[in-house]
């Protein structure tokens, strides 16, 4: 089973948080539970290769990010996707990568399409 929280987790932000504030805090939380999840993770990881390493490769990767940026901003981007490339392992780490390196590039030229309204809720757009 995959935890669903963390005692110590980030508390939940504030509806008039910053996009960056949000896209920061999405992505310590995101390496604290895919952290907290890479065993459920890598003995699900049977296809293509069964060789039970995607959630340990989704942590380490993550995490790399999460230490080698300690602060999100919009001054910073470049350095949040060279970290996901430099921390990336494995197929999954690659993908995570380039997600990153495609929600850095909508930031930086202002969120296209996601619309109006709270910082959360375009963030979730580039998510998704």
């Amino acid at each position: 089973m995959l935890p669903s929280s963390r005692a110590g987790a980030p508390a939940p932000l504030s509806p008039g948080s910053s996009v960056w504030e949000t896209f920061d805090a999405w992505l310590r939380r995101a390496s604290t539970v895919i952290g907290d999840s890479a065993d459920a993770l890598d003995a699900l990881n049977v296809f293509p290769v069964s060789d039970a390493d995607t959630g340990s490769n989704l942590r380490l990767t993550l995490a790399g990010i999460a230490r080698a940026v300690p602060d999100v901003n919009r001054g910073n981007l470049g350095a949040v996707v060279q970290a996901a490339i430099l921390s990336a392992h494995g197929n999954s780490g690659a993908i995570v990568a380039e997600m990153f390196s495609s929600v850095c590039r909508s930031l930086e030229r202002g969120l296209p399409g996601a619309g109006p309204g709270p910082a959360g809720t375009r963030v979730a757009v580039l998510l998704a």
